[in-house]
């Protein structure tokens, strides 16, 4: 997840982060689970879990708890599907009032 613009997430509010998937599954919130490992700035690694958000859309929400620079990177249980698995990418997590700068 590289881009000139910065993504910016309030602390304690919510970021969220997209990801299409590029396999096709009958079912595919019981078929796939996916998982996002947080590390953030000082070193502290915190696991969410993903959804299923109809089609081929998947979505991880996550709540920063310290202000810098934090990176994720996802584990699905569908391995071979390269839009939801081993993706990574990285926020700055900046106080409510200045995100909206």
């Amino acid at each position: 997840m590289h881009n000139d613009v910065e993504t910016r997430a309030p602390l304690w509010g919510r970021f969220e982060q997209a990801f299409t998937c590029a396999g096709s599954y009958a079912s595919p919130a019981q078929d796939v689970a996916l998982t996002a490992t947080f590390r953030g700035p000082s070193g502290a690694e915190l696991q969410v879990d993903g959804f299923w958000d109809g089609g081929a859309t998947w979505r991880v929400r996550f709540m920063p708890s310290e202000p810098g620079h934090w990176s994720f990177t996802t584990r699905c249980s569908a391995a071979e599907d390269a839009g939801l698995h081993a993706r990574s990418g990285e926020f700055l997590c900046v106080a409510a009032h200045a995100a909206t700068r």
